[in-house]
């Protein structure tokens, strides 16, 4: 529930914009969904992991482990 309604409001704005001409679409087919799926499917699981881990960690565990995550995906894109 707490990812559903974002998610399905994103889908209506954009099938909206499409409708209206604010951007365009192509029809989607069974390549893209094979090639979303798997980095969808780890990203919805991670963040479900997240949120129901967070009671257990404490405040500076977080803030170390956003600082340090910031910095490896700077050395990542630089790679």
């Amino acid at each position: 529930n707490l990812l559903g309604f974002p998610s399905m409001m994103t889908i209506v704005l954009n099938l909206l914009g499409v409708q209206i001409g604010v951007f365009k679409a192509k029809p989607f087919d069974y390549a893209q969904f094979r090639m979303f799926f798997l980095p969808t499917f780890l990203f919805i699981g991670m963040l479900i992991s997240s949120l129901k881990g967070l009671p257990f960690v404490s405040v500076a565990t977080t803030v170390v482990f956003r600082a340090v995550s910031t910095c490896l995906v700077a050395v990542g894109d630089f790679i």
